[in-house]
């Protein structure tokens, strides 16, 4: 398989995993209705009506005066069916077909809506499973960033509707990515008929969304509670929107185009829409990034003068060094493991949890670069890496290499590679539903990330509240898409049961390694750190020797 069909492979699957995980995090919190409409919202900046009654408003904003009665209607990406259902209740078109990639999401249709005449169907829009010239109307709302193949979907809609049918496209979009779609389209079949800048609208309906995540400042309990666990993250997320939409560095378009009568052209070249090369949404906080105290980062002990492979671990998210406890002295014979003790957990600096992937990053560096400079130049080293903590290695193995002092190995544990973002496409999409009263303890046992001990542990869990808030928004804003390569071998090993970060899902390290990657698994789910401990101690030692014989 080529590299490009092997990418697409990966971002269908991972797709499916997003949706399944919000479906159950839509089913635990019993907010179906409020997601029956996935889009962002259209009101005037007097509005003061709901979520749903906003997104609503943007769906026939986006249609506008496209006929739909006596028509057959195709939703590429039809969500939990609230557009359908709207589109039934007020016209009469001849016939309406729902199709979407997450077989959740189709039955949660079937079950909200089968007293209407829609056809639901698990599909992928990048191969409509509708025949050639059968559809009047293709709605495409606020999907182009989520197709994994947008040629593919352009040539299947291009073939799936008659001449002259309408294709209804409305997203969230720069001005280049944007001309880039037109372009294609039109090289594919289309011509753009209408365009219609809805950025103001969409701009108050986030403005009215983020005020209804602000809290109330009379509630003096609100900021105590775990109810309010999603607002902060949700509020900065819809914030960095409005900042967007305001200074027109994106802008929200619905365009409808025609078919023309040109043939589908199936071996045109591929293309895809312009990506950033990083998506790390800064949060505006200061931070004196210097060395604190080596007992304190390094509670099991720093790096030593002798011959053994130096490794810095470190956990997932909200866990603390102590996950790694023991594990210095079982593997002492063949390395120094030397977890490292992250802000925010565990006693260590407790009001200052590192919000960003880059104020980790710059805080790594800060308390490891002095470490290896006392080790030698000559001395090689490892960094290991669970879930979190390990996109915080391969980051820091980036920095580490350019600063002209790469690791010799970098071991992940349960990791997605950087281009397969679950928490980042999660909180793209919890940012359409208020789930502000959500329990912190439903959200992290639906999201993943936390062991069920500190589920199960409401002291615990409010010890650990704002630390798990803060992790789970550098998750969520950490992306990258250009796929840096590292100087030195990448060894993955994944829980053949884990949900969360799939076998599959960890092969794309190979992108990232600069020697070929033998997968590993483990029977295990995602926490496997203790359960399959041993395992994991063997592959460490396997690989320790290898470099030891590789410096001899």
């Amino acid at each position: 398989m080529t590299a490009a069909p092997l990418q697409v492979q990966e971002g269908v699957m991972l797709t499916r995993l997003v949706y399944a995980r919000l479906n159950d995090l839509v089913t635990a919190l019993d907010a179906g209705q409020r997601f029956e409409f996935m889009n962002r919202g259209y009101a005037t900046s007097e509005s003061r009506q709901s979520t749903r009654d906003m997104q609503e408003r943007l769906l026939w904003e986006i249609i506008a005066d496209t006929p739909l009665d006596g028509l057959h209607i195709l939703d590429a990406g039809c969500g939990r069916g609230g557009a359908l259902a709207a589109i039934a209740d007020r016209h009469k078109p001849a016939a309406l077909t729902g199709i979407d990639l997450s077989a959740e999401q189709i039955e949660a249709c079937r079950n909200r809506f089968g007293r209407l005449k829609i056809r639901w169907q698990v599909a992928d829009a990048a191969s409509l499973p509708q025949q050639t010239a059968s559809q009047d109307v293709i709605l495409a709302i606020e999907l182009f960033q989520e197709l994994q193949s947008p040629s593919s979907f352009a040539r299947s809609a291009a073939q799936t509707l008659r001449t002259g049918a309408c294709l209804l496209i409305a997203d969230l979009l720069d001005d280049s990515t944007w001309a880039t779609l037109v372009s294609q389209l039109e090289n594919c079949g289309f011509k753009l008929d209408s365009s219609r800048d809805l950025s103001t609208g969409v701009l108050a309906a986030a403005t009215c969304r983020q005020k209804q995540y602000q809290k109330n400042p009379a509630d003096a309990d609100a900021g105590n509670s775990e109810e309010n666990f999603l607002r902060t993250v949700l509020g900065e997320e819809l914030a960095a929107q409005q900042t967007a939409l305001a200074n027109a560095d994106l802008r929200y378009q619905a365009m409808r185009f025609i078919r023309d009568s040109r043939p589908v052209n199936q071996h045109a070249p591929d293309w895809h829409l312009p990506q950033p090369a990083v998506t790390c949404r800064a949060v505006q906080q200061t931070v004196l990034i210097m060395p604190e105290p080596v007992e304190q980062v390094f509670p099991y002990g720093a790096p030593t003068g002798d011959t053994r492979l130096p490794v810095f671990a470190f956990p997932f998210a909200g866990g603390g060094a102590s996950v790694f406890r023991g594990w210095h002295q079982t593997l002492s014979d063949e390395m120094q493991f030397c977890p490292v003790q992250l802000p925010g957990r565990e006693g260590f600096l407790m009001d200052a949890p590192l919000q960003t992937m880059e104020q980790w990053v710059a805080w790594a560096m800060a308390q490891i670069q002095p470490q290896l400079q006392a080790i030698g130049s000559e001395r090689p080293f490892a960094l290991f890496g669970h879930c979190l903590g390990g996109l915080l290695a391969y980051e820091l193995a980036l920095a580490l290499a350019e600063a002209g002092r790469p690791p010799a190995a970098l071991w992940l544990t349960a990791t997605n590679p950087p281009h397969l973002p679950l928490s980042s496409m999660l909180i793209n999409l919890l940012q359409i539903a208020p789930f502000d009263n959500a329990d912190l303890a439903v959200v992290l046992r639906v999201l993943g990330g936390t062991p069920p001990g500190v589920l199960a542990a409401p002291a615990m869990m409010r010890a650990v509240q704002k630390t798990m808030q803060a992790d789970f928004a550098v998750g969520a804003r950490y992306q990258r898409f250009d796929r840096r390569r590292l100087p030195c071998p990448v060894h993955t090993l994944a829980g053949t049961r884990d949900k969360l970060v799939t076998p599959a899902h960890m092969s794309g390290w190979q992108a990232y390694s600069a020697t070929p990657i033998a997968p590993k698994t483990v029977d295990a789910e995602h926490f496997f750190l203790r359960e399959a401990r041993l395992e994991v101690q063997a592959m460490l030692r396997t690989q320790a020797a290898t470099i030891k014989e590789g410096v001899a």
